[in-house]
């Protein structure tokens, strides 16, 4: 009886242990996704290119581009 506890004990020592792990996994995976995902963000919104447009005086519309 002493062993069936003692491995039932070790067995859920190493299902926690693979939980955990997995999280950190997950952890690790979601975080380097941000890290890259926020320069890109940053990069689309802010690409050094903007758009104007306005009417000059005579009533003509004038883009940049």
């Amino acid at each position: 009886m002493l062993d069936v506890g003692k491995d039932n004990f070790v067995f859920r020592l190493h299902i926690q242990g693979e939980r955990l792990w997995s999280f950190g996994l997950l952890y690790e995976v979601g975080l380097l996704l941000f890290l890259g995902l926020v320069p890109m963000f940053s990069c689309y919104a802010d690409n050094g290119e903007t758009q104007e447009t306005w009417v000059d005086a005579e009533g003509v519309y004038v883009s940049t581009n």
